[in-house]
């Protein structure tokens, strides 16, 4: 979404390979269906005219010795890229 809240659609979701792992949908929806081991890097979401946001889809416990998924995080806020004149 953007920073007053609307849906964004068409936001490119990607790996740190920039491969492409889903798009938002109009309602600024998306599912990744990645395994496990393919999303321990950063994830980028990215939108013409937008500033790139990056989360890590999972982190790595060093008290379990085990990945596991990010918590807590369920809104990407994409703001406006300001162009200079």
């Amino acid at each position: 979404m953007d920073i007053v809240g609307n849906p964004l659609d068409s936001v490119e979701i990607s790996n740190f390979k920039n491969e492409i792992l889903a798009y938002s949908n109009k309602n600024g929806y998306f599912e990744i269906h990645e395994e496990e081991h393919i999303l321990h890097d950063d994830v980028f979401f990215q939108r013409a005219n937008y500033i790139t946001d990056i989360i890590r889809y999972y982190v790595f416990s060093e008290i379990r010795g085990k990945w596991f998924p990010y918590s807590g995080l369920d809104t990407i806020i994409l703001k406006k890229e300001i162009k200079a004149n």
